[in-house]
């Protein structure tokens, strides 16, 4: 159950993308990936929405320990077919694209975040290379899925 009103906004995004990707897992018969399957969601009161889901009880590929060597070779193929289902998915709408701008007048709210990140990082690596590609992007700019997406 979400604390607060913005927890709320996150939990219900979560509750969009389990339902839309778990349909598109089953329509593409996807066997090396699954999202938690929404069995119960609502509002306990307006800020406090709920979500209910199914426990899968077997090992997950995320942990919260460092992956070594050894694990990403044994896992490599499943992340990488992980990450080509994920490529082909242009139209995902979930809950928080609900009242964004049209991306590419989104562009300058990301470039601010890669501007930030690019200064935080400055100490140890130079990113402006990476960051001139980047900047060319502007016209055909999508935002993709990240993990703010579920969490405040």
């Amino acid at each position: 159950m979400a604390a607060n009103s913005e927890i709320s906004k996150r939990t219900q995004n979560e509750f969009s993308w389990n339902d839309l990707i778990s349909k598109r897992i089953k329509a593409e018969r996807v066997e090396f990936l699954c999202v938690p399957e929404n069995c119960d969601s609502g509002f306990y009161r307006p800020d406090n929405f709920y979500l209910i889901t199914k426990f899968y009880d077997y090992p997950t590929l995320s942990t919260r320990k460092a992956f070594s060597e050894t694990f990403v070779k044994d896992y490599l193929n499943e992340i990488v077919k992980i990450n080509l289902f994920f490529d082909r998915q242009k139209d995902i709408n979930l809950l928080r694209d609900k009242d964004r701008l049209p991306l590419p007048e989104d562009w300058d709210k990301y470039q601010e975040k890669i501007l930030n990140w690019m200064q935080a990082s400055s100490d140890w690596i130079d990113l402006s290379p990476a960051y001139e590609i980047v900047k060319s992007y502007k016209e055909f700019f999508v935002a993709g899925l990240n993990h703010g997406d579920f969490v405040p």
